[in-house]
Parts: C-alpha cells; sequence; structure tokens
C-alpha cells in the first residue's frame, strides 16, 4: 500500500513550472488522530509538509476534495460515505503522506479549487477497523 499512495503523490501533484510552493511545517499522527493540520489554505498552492507518525501504527493523510453537493458534509457523513466506498462524495485527490511507525516522511498537498476537504486515514486496526472511524479524520478549507 505504501507504494500505491507515494506513487500517487508522485503522479497527481507534482509541480508545475507555475506552481508556488508553501511550507505547511508539520502533521503529526498518532493512534487515532492527526495534530497539525490547518483548518484552511490556500487553493492552487502546493505545500510541502513533513509527515510524522508517532504512532505504533501505520498510518496516512490521503486528502479528498468534497463534491460541491457535500460541501457541509458531517464527520459522521464522511465516515458513512468511506465505510460504504460512495464515490460520489468526493470530486478530487489533491494528495497524500504515508509514514511508517515512528517515521516521517516529506509529503506535499495541492488543493487546486476552492472548497471543502476531506482527510482520512485509511489503514485498519488488527480487529479491522479502519482507523477513520477511530478519529482519523477531518475537513480543512482551502480558499
Amino acid at each position: 500500500m505504501a507504494t500505491v499512495t507515494v506513487s500517487l503523490l508522485a503522479v497527481v501533484i507534482a509541480p508545475s513550472a507555475s506552481a508556488s510552493h508553501t511550507g505547511l511545517g508539520a502533521v503529526r499522527a498518532f493512534d487515532y488522530g492527526f495534530e497539525g493540520v490547518p483548518a484552511e489554505i490556500e487553493a492552487s498552492h502546493r505545500f510541502d509538509f513533513k509527515f510524522a507518525n508517532v504512532g505504533a501504527e501505520f498510518h496516512e493523510f490521503v486528502l479528498l476534495e468534497l463534491a460541491p453537493e457535500h460541501q457541509d458534509a458531517t464527520v459522521e457523513e464522511a465516515i458513512a460515505a468511506a465505510d460504504s466506498n460512495d464515490l460520489s462524495f468526493i470530486s478530487g485527490f489533491a494528495g497524500a503522506a504515508f509514514a511508517a511507525p515512528g517515521e516521517v516522511a516529506k509529503a506535499a498537498l495541492r488543493p487546486d479549487d476552492v472548497g471543502r476537504y476531506v482527510y482520512f486515514c485509511f489503514f485498519q486496526t488488527a480487529d479491522d477497523v479502519p482507523h477513520y472511524q477511530l478519529g482519523m479524520v477531518g475537513f480543512l478549507d482551502a480558499t
């Protein structure tokens, strides 16, 4: 799974010649949540950041653009959409990061459009519970 995440990151958000780069700082993943995720970022800019996994399990940070009709979604609705693989809930991919326990990865996000984005960790516990069901889900706005 790590290879796929890194490959998607490289293909989807590779910087263009006109891309603007901004440092986002560090996002920390722990069992089971995120710290350091801003509530708002600027659209159409590439944000470089460090993704630190301080937990005991593998974690990822996947940023997806919400579809226009889901801009006011709740966490519960996002979880339900993820549980049912409802792809109509999202309209785009804005980046991802992955890190093994105790590791730090360099990553980037690029929210192309103004709007609301949802982030998840899709990894599962040993009991097959998705991490997003345990709190690794949230929203940020691109303005």
